[in-house]
């Protein structure tokens, strides 16, 4: 529907774009798949929706504090 506004979960989306599409890297050798997968999605999400408005939502933190704080070892075995 044009003109409504759409709100992107980033964090899952580079997630998903990081496991779908070939790793590519940079001439420095820094890994740019998830960056390019996130904005390959987003360039044809938009077009298609035509929003008024884009929302793109991303988690600071993996791991929430009150989580941590019942159980310290709440995702420790992730890499950042």
């Amino acid at each position: 529907m044009a003109g409504a506004a759409l709100f992107v979960d980033a964090a899952s989306l580079a997630y998903r774009a990081y496991h779908a599409v070939p790793e590519w890297r940079a001439p420095d050798g820094t890994e740019v798949n998830a960056a390019l997968g996130f904005l390959n999605f987003l360039s044809r999400l938009v077009p298609d929706r035509r929003p008024a408005r884009l929302f793109v939502a991303l988690d600071a933190d993996w791991r929430p504090e009150f989580r941590v704080a019942a159980l310290p070892s709440y995702k420790s075995h992730r890499v950042a």
